[in-house]
């Protein structure tokens, strides 16, 4: 079961089609590049069996890939 805070996590990456790095998640959150780290990863521990990963570039930051684009859909409509 995911958190509040790894379901906004989602939520602010979905938000960002080009990406978004961990210190602007971190900053915005008001916790630390190492919770937002620990919280896609235990993330994409959940949604492993969803097909769908949260994935990483140096260039871009986190991002979901568009193939996945009708689980974020449905991600989006989460409440907290």
């Amino acid at each position: 079961m995911l958190s509040d805070r790894q379901k906004n996590v989602i939520k602010m990456i979905l938000n960002h089609s080009r990406g978004i790095y961990a210190n602007e998640i971190a900053e915005k959150m008001q916790v630390s590049t190492r919770t937002i780290r620990n919280d896609i990863a235990a993330i994409n521990l959940v949604l492993k069996n969803a097909q769908c990963q949260i994935q990483s570039s140096k260039r871009s930051g986190y991002f979901i890939m568009q193939e996945n684009i009708r689980w974020s859909k449905k991600m989006r409509t989460w409440k907290n």
